[in-house]
């Protein structure tokens, strides 16, 4: 359960559909700063997208509460630190890597319409699947992409609606 948290937060994932928008042919490594933003936002927005249908399907209640892809400034200040901080590391290739394992999961989810966000961990296979790199992680973290993630689940209620639904299944 706890992987499946960090993934979600992290926007970074479910129908073939939402999976078939993401370009694998780019090759980040090959991108300047611009380019893999504009591409780290494409992908990051057909993710969102899939993994909120693991939330969706839990309850209409919790579907209700689930945000837009948020997009702003922010997120294209978060990017930018991203790639920055991979491209001096060298390791660009692990957000080509981290992409290639969000789409196998959006189709995983779609192919699997059981899986929600209280049956995930049920799932060796989405949860293999939903583990990236600890230098993706790291990158992630430090320019604030997670926190900015989380932040926009919980503005829209999103958190609160999963909390209230998990506490009216304690009564």
């Amino acid at each position: 359960m706890r992987r499946f948290a960090f993934f979600a937060v992290t926007a970074c994932l479910a129908a073939p559909s939402v999976a078939q928008e993401i370009d694998t042919s780019v090759d980040f490594t090959a991108l300047n700063r611009d380019q893999f933003v504009d591409e780290a936002r494409r992908v990051a927005e057909a993710s969102w997208v899939g993994s909120m249908v693991i939330f969706s399907r839990i309850d209409a209640s919790v579907a209700q509460a689930i945000p837009a892809f948020p997009w702003n400034e922010d997120f294209v200040t978060a990017y930018s630190c991203i790639y920055d901080d991979m491209s001096t590391a060298g390791t660009l290739n692990e957000y080509n890597a981290m992409r290639d394992e969000s789409v196998k999961f959006l189709a995983f989810v779609e192919q699997n319409p059981e899986v929600t966000l209280l049956t995930i961990d049920q799932y060796d296979e989405a949860l293999d699947l939903m583990v990236t790199s600890d230098i993706t992680i790291a990158a992630m973290q430090g320019c604030g992409l997670m926190t900015l993630n989380q932040e926009a689940m919980v503005e829209s209620g999103l958190m609160q609606a999963v909390t209230q639904f998990f506490a009216e299944q304690d009564e």
